[in-house]
């Protein structure tokens, strides 16, 4: 007798993530087009400064990084650098990988969620690679 409802409830959901994935790629899209036209208008003013139009999509669900952090060291299967987990998420969640701003702005937060999760000891890093002032530090769970 409920089959026929969680069925009608399982496609109703999948129909609103599909919409939603939609409208997540309309939005960057149309940010992009705001980008494109703040670099013409610099062009012409090289003083211009705009202000990123705050809106709800744009802004992170709490705990969204560590959820996403998370599922990247568990897909793994193995020690990752920084730099290959800030690539994982990006990609995961459709964000640019050639806008400096955004690898930078990432990269940060992976580095804060990281530590967190170091000290909660979810996470531990080890030397890899190299020694040197650029050595690459290899994060894996420790459960």
């Amino acid at each position: 007798m409920t089959d026929h409802v969680l069925t009608a409830l399982t496609k109703r959901r999948a129909d609103l993530v599909t919409e939603v994935r939609q409208a997540e790629v309309t939005l960057n899209r149309i940010l992009a087009d705001i980008e494109h036209i703040d670099g013409a208008i610099r062009q012409f003013n090289p003083g211009y400064r705009p202000r990123r139009p705050r809106t709800i999509l744009t802004a992170p669900e709490r705990g969204s990084m560590v959820k996403s952090l998370l599922a990247v060291m568990r897909a793994a299967g193995g020690p990752l650098t920084v730099r290959e987990i800030t690539g994982r998420i990006m990609a995961g969640r459709g964000i640019d990988p050639t806008d400096r701003k955004k690898v930078t702005y990432v990269t940060a937060r992976v580095r804060a969620a990281l530590s967190r999760q170091r000290q909660n000891g979810t996470l531990a890093a080890e030397p890899g690679g190299e020694p040197g002032p650029q050595q690459a530090w290899l994060w894996r769970i420790t459960t």
